[in-house]
């Protein structure tokens, strides 16, 4: 069958996947969207009811499915949103106080889903059953952290605690979730750490300004092993908890490296199409891994998804069709009609208005 593509991005801000299907939330709008493995078909969900971000992008920055629901972990959003998959309707769980910019990640862990700030002043927790907040501790008061612009960013687990970085610095928070107890690690001879991801007890860190990959003592102080990799501005993953990977945030270039950061092999993608509703932060999303389904995924900008298990990885291409575009314009109207685009133009916005 002949299909006609159009010229537009699916790049995610989050994305999660099960064994039928990837979940994620759209960059550059308030769309959920599923992509089905067995029909090899995107399908979008539902427009995400009260967040508007256009431009500005990420509103969610992590998805979590469990129970037949969705947790929407927000960035730029003001609070955190569950889809009830099965009923099909959206439930917001209302934050006190939201700033800017909320939270760098969430993490699932014993039925609550704990979530580490951006610029938000709490790390808080939610309760997946009954959707209960706590604050568990004001991070910038407790660790008597004097800044306005100051930022947590970059977060991973290793056991119980969640270790994640204030960027530009050599500084990493260490929060425990079952004393609640935080505290600061300064590593010596870094200075400007930017990304961080842990396999097993292992702690890895990028430094932007050395270039290198770097594991960290156990006592978290020191550098016990170092690899130059000479690029700047990434973002670090683990993969199946089995191979590191630097993901260069500007270029559509990966290096996996194994747990030792010996070198595995190169990733390259051909992004240079110009499309409409790219992110203009990382040409990919990655998920978490899925330990019970043996499966992660990553989204790259030009629709290409891949999905690892530990025997092999797939590739897809789930690019919109003019006809799936159709049903795209009925639900995203408002989001779409600020100016003419590849899914709505003059005559598409003049027909929301009859």
């Amino acid at each position: 069958m002949n299909r006609q593509y159009i010229n537009f991005s699916l790049n995610a801000c989050c994305i999660c996947t099960t064994s039928k299907v990837v979940w994620f939330v759209h960059w550059g709008m308030p769309a959920l969207f599923k992509y089905n493995f067995e029909r090899e078909k995107i399908i979008l969900v539902r427009e995400i009811p009260n967040v508007s971000y256009g431009k500005a992008g990420s509103g969610f920055k992590t998805i979590i499915e469990i129970n037949d629901k969705l947790f929407l972990i927000p960035c730029r959003a003001d609070n955190i949103v569950v889809y009830d998959i099965k009923q099909d309707k959206f439930t917001e769980i209302e934050l006190k106080s939201p700033a800017e910019v909320m939270f760098s990640k969430g993490f699932l862990i014993n039925g609550k889903i704990y979530c580490i700030p951006y610029l938000y002043d709490w790390i808080v927790s939610v309760d997946i059953d009954t959707y209960d907040i706590e604050y568990l501790i004001n991070w910038k008061s407790e660790l008597n952290i004097i800044g306005d612009g100051l930022n947590i960013d970059a977060a991973s687990i290793a056991k119980e605690t969640i270790f994640c970085i204030i960027p530009m610095t050599n500084v990493l928070i260490k929060f425990n979730y079952i004393s609640k107890k935080i505290e600061l690690a300064r590593i010596n001879g870094l200075s400007n750490i930017i990304s961080i991801c842990c396999i097993d007890q292992k702690v890895y860190v990028y430094d932007n300004d050395s270039m290198e990959i770097c594991i960290l003592d156990s006592q978290l102080k020191n550098v016990e092993f170092k690899r130059k990799i000479n690029v700047k501005n990434v973002d670090l993953h683990s993969v199946l908890n089995t191979y590191i990977v630097i993901d260069c945030i500007h270029e559509s270039k990966q290096f996996y490296y194994d747990k030792n950061l010996n070198y595995v092999r190169e990733s390259i993608h051909n992004c240079t199409e110009k499309k409409y509703m790219k992110s203009f932060y990382s040409v990919s999303c990655w998920s978490d891994y899925n330990a019970h389904n043996d499966l992660q995924c990553v989204l790259y900008e030009d629709d290409e998804l891949q999905v690892f298990n530990k025997n092999a990885s797939k590739s897809y291409n789930i690019r919109i069709t003019e006809n799936e575009a159709v049903c795209m314009r009925k639900e995203l109207a408002k989001e779409l009609s600020f100016y003419e685009n590849p899914l709505m133009n003059l005559n598409d916005w003049i027909k929301q208005l009859i």
